[in-house]
């Protein structure tokens, strides 16, 4: 059967990803004729693969790593929010240019505005581990609140850098103490798939706040395991997938997302 409109996930490696089955599910409860996707391309293959797009006029792409900053160039024109946070995850049509912009910031905030009583009010300040395009939009997100980040990274120019870029602070991750901070923040794919972390277990000891993971496999990841293990709050990285999928589903479409269908896909597949 021929699909009339297609989209997909761009990312390497691609099979963990739960975006062709949430959009897929969405795509039938609105009653739209499509298919969605998996693209498992290498950063070597990113400019064939999109002007394979541009050939076959894919209809949407959801970014994901290694190639949410590498893209940029390779579009026609990205947004404002995208702009700022230096990151495409979200690619579309508008007319006969080929957009780019950016759900993660969104999603990130409303996974963890409203699974937690975690706010500004109470808040100390932030710390986000890692420097990629997860973390860019992360900390967007953040910086437009208000909020403190401390930005730790191994490779510390890095994230020095970035931390120049978004007024904010960098620390080398091996002197990472989770107690200074409300929120703590995984934003790389250390424990993707394994039982590792990027932080030390000792590294929780005394914490109290919030931590957030962007991976969702495995759903509790060793990162967040010994958060809560330590006292803390935990949110996991399926709600992120979800708030920022429902986003791109309506810029791609102009229609409302079906959430709790969309949600309760995830939660099947997990």
């Amino acid at each position: 059967m021929c699909m009339n409109k297609t989209y997909g996930i761009l990312a390497h490696p691609v099979a963990h990803s739960l975006s062709p089955q949430m959009q897929s599910a969405a795509f039938v409860e609105r009653g739209i004729d499509a298919q969605f996707l998996r693209f498992d391309v290498q950063p070597a293959d990113l400019a064939n693969f999109l002007s394979r797009v541009r050939a076959e006029h894919i209809n949407g792409l959801a970014v994901s790593l290694p190639h949410k900053e590498a893209i940029i160039p390779l579009l026609d024109e990205i947004t404002q929010t995208a702009r700022k946070i230096g990151a495409v995850n979200t690619v579309f049509w508008k007319e006969n240019s080929l957009m780019g912009d950016n759900t993660d910031a969104e999603g990130f905030m409303r996974a963890v505005m409203e699974h937690t009583a975690w706010s500004r009010e109470h808040a100390r300040s932030v710390a986000v581990i890692g420097a990629g395009g997860a973390a860019r939009a992360i900390i967007f997100a953040l910086k437009e609140k208000g909020y403190e980040v401390t930005i730790f990274n191994r490779t510390v120019s890095t994230a020095k850098k970035l931390a120049e870029e978004f007024h904010a602070f960098s620390q080398p991750l091996e002197g990472f103490l989770a107690r200074e901070f409300s929120l703590v923040v995984n934003s790389t794919s250390v424990g993707l798939q394994t039982d590792v972390s990027p932080v030390s277990v000792s590294s929780w000891d005394g914490f109290s706040g919030t931590a957030f993971d962007a991976i969702f496999d495995p759903i509790k990841t060793r990162f967040l395991q010994d958060a809560e293990s330590a006292g803390g709050k935990i949110v996991t990285g399926e709600n992120m997938l979800l708030f920022q999928g429902v986003r791109q589903f309506q810029i791609w479409t102009g229609l409302s997302a079906p959430e709790d269908v969309m949600r309760k896909t995830v939660n099947n597949n997990m």
